[in-house]
């Protein structure tokens, strides 16, 4: 129903409008006429707006009346589970994840009579609004990417925004950790696994929203990629292309995985006791040529690090000096040098990528936020095409417009630094040159900067050194105790932010890639569990000997049953092509929960005779 505020029809039109629509049922002659799905019409008598005349109206709303505004009434409708709350909970949440950005807040209203609270009003403006609103206290970062993608020439922003540590997922992610969205309306969403196991980023997977505007795709292109029920993306080549271009951007992004790994070594900080508790348990180990190989690089392990990076909490951070960051830029300087004929060069082998940085000192908002934002323009302004035959500088008119030479992606700009992601494509030859212009908008004055992208011959791939025989272990995760309340420095407390746990939680695997390698860095283990403490105090342990034998037994054996599932999931994984989309991490946690009491009994039965009075 809708009436017009009378300030935009000059006091002439004081008549309501109103229709309803419904789901056509099929009747008999729809069975006569090969009719074999039902469709959605509206009540428009004549062809034309029911109306009436009236000044105000009564909607048992807000103890007033309505002189104009629109309203929609919900009669017949199912709700998903988890989101049949009343409105001022997970159905608030979700209405503002579907509809990321509103042009005009809409005001929702608890009517349904079953519910103890009645008449409780939420207004929803879109999880864009609520994000910015309350950016300093939620958001630890958002990046703002452009993707020139390959399907056309169009741009596609990609906003990626990363939440604080203790931000409930379910407030702005649940389980819509990648939104493709159309004139600010989701059609298309995936959940964390795209985070952990596409990008390879686990640490942030809760905590990341990323959000692809696809309003500027051709209709042409968007029509394949989009499902006519707006909720799913298509399957096929478009899809795939896409979605293949935004994972290699991202996955390059080295402010994401900086982000990752600083959570990651937040929790990873090497205790010398654990580790050493580790290594003598190993070095005890029967000397067996098939222990042994399991053990190595080259056995079913294959994610262990032969020779990788310690996180000593010890080690002194390097200082980073933080950048003074101004609403609007007065710093636009190029990262590259002048060549002696004057020109300023990035050269790219065909087969590889650049980056070009440009230092800068405008916020991170400034290319996004509501008001007073800035633009910046990639242009082409010539290229010299290597042919056979002379070719003419061809000046392009078209801002952020892809040639057939190469392809140049944005980030930023990020803590004072625009990176610029250069590809050749398919086409391009060696010697191939491309003048290239990139602007940033200021109030009073734009910055610009001018540069070549050069062609150059393809690089071959580095040979494999052959590996040498050895019986050494290879340099296993990094142990690590949780507790309740931490005894040790170097402990982590249940409430930690990348942890969050309770008593019901067991353990935890920290994994990363290394050259697309999955590498298991750390596995943490609840040394206050429910299980374990319920165990002691059922067995009635009480000589501090044998308590500290059942805790060390059970933080080696969760160690490395957690090591050893983590691997076969790995291969099956790999050998079949349906269990891809499982969270591995969090596949041997749930594992591990019900296990974990078989274990300790295990133990406990097999090793009970063994201590030494």
């Amino acid at each position: 129903m809708l009436q017009k505020n009378l300030s935009l029809t000059n006091d002439t039109d004081s008549s309501f409008g109103f229709t309803i629509v419904r789901r056509h049922p099929l009747d008999e002659i729809d069975h006569k006429s090969n009719v074999t799905t039902t469709w959605y019409e509206y009540f428009c008598p004549n062809d034309r707006i029911a109306s009436f005349e009236i000044d105000n109206i009564e909607l048992g709303l807000l103890n007033r009346r309505f002189d104009y505004g629109t309203i929609v009434k919900l009669y017949s409708y199912q709700l998903p589970t988890g989101s049949k709350g009343d409105i001022s909970t997970d159905l608030y949440r979700d209405l503002n994840q579907y509809l990321y950005h509103l042009p005009i807040p809409i005001t929702v209203y608890e009517r349904r009579e079953h519910y103890k609270v009645r008449d409780v009003n939420k207004v929803i403006v879109g999880n864009r609004t609520r994000i910015i609103t309350n950016a300093k206290d939620n958001v630890e970062r958002n990046i703002r990417f452009e993707l020139n993608s390959s399907l056309g020439n169009f741009s596609i922003p990609i906003d990626v925004i990363i939440f604080n540590s203790n931000v409930d997922h379910r407030e702005f992610i649940k389980n819509k950790s990648i939104i493709y969205t159309q004139n600010g309306q989701v059609h298309g969403f995936e959940g964390q696994s795209f985070i952990s196991q596409d990008l390879g980023f686990p640490l942030i997977k809760k905590h990341t929203l990323i959000h692809i505007d696809c309003t500027g795709i051709p209709t042409e292109i968007r029509q394949d990629l989009f499902m006519s029920n707006r909720t799913h993306l298509r399957e096929g080549p478009k899809t795939e292309r896409l979605r293949s271009e935004i994972v290699s951007l991202l996955k390059s992004s080295s402010e994401l995985r900086k982000l990752n790994n600083d959570r990651k070594n937040s929790l990873l900080r090497e205790s010398k006791t654990d580790k050493d508790l580790l290594e003598t348990f190993l070095s005890n180990l029967p000397v067996d040529k098939d222990v042994v190989n399991l053990l190595k690089k080259n056995g079913s392990l294959d994610f262990l690090k032969l020779n990788g990076n310690k996180i000593n909490g010890n080690q002194k951070a390097k200082k980073t000096v933080q950048k003074k960051l101004n609403r609007f830029p007065s710093i636009f300087k190029l990262n590259l040098k002048e060549q002696k004929n004057g020109k300023i060069y990035k050269t790219i082998p065909l087969n590889s990528s650049g980056k070009i940085t440009i230092e800068t000192d405008v916020e991170d908002d400034y290319l996004f936020r509501p008001v007073e934002k800035g633009q910046f323009e990639i242009q082409i302004l010539q290229k010299k095409k290597k042919t056979n035959t002379p070719v003419n500088p061809v000046l392009n008119l078209f801002p952020n417009d892809v040639t057939d030479i190469l392809t140049v992606n944005k980030e930023g700009p990020t803590d004072g630094t625009i990176k610029l992601l250069i590809k050749p494509n398919e086409q391009a030859q060696v010697g191939d040159e491309v003048e290239i212009k990139a602007k940033l908008s200021s109030p009073g004055q734009d910055f610009q900067c001018i540069f070549n992208v050069k062609v150059d011959e393809k690089i071959s791939k580095p040979k494999a050194k052959e590996k040498e025989a050895t019986e050494t272990f290879p340099n296993l995760p990094t142990p690590k105790k949780a507790y309740k309340k931490p005894l040790e420095e170097s402990d982590i407390p249940w409430e930690d932010d990348n942890l969050n746990w309770d008593g019901h939680d067991i353990v935890k695997v920290i994994r990363s890639e290394e050259q697309n390698e999955m590498i298991v860095d750390g596995i943490i283990i609840n040394m206050d569990s429910f299980v374990l403490l319920n165990f002691i105090s059922k067995n009635n342990i009480k000589t501090e000997k044998e308590i500290n034998f059942i805790k060390d037994k059970y933080f080696l054996s969760i160690y490395l049953h957690s090591l050893f599932l983590f691997s076969i999931m790995q291969k099956m994984q790999k050998d079949d092509k349906n269990l891809s989309h499982i969270e591995m991490e969090d596949f041997i946690s749930n594992l591990i929960k019900p296990y974990a009491n078989f274990l300790l009994y295990e133990n406990y039965q097999m090793e009970k005779h063994a201590f030494i009075e």
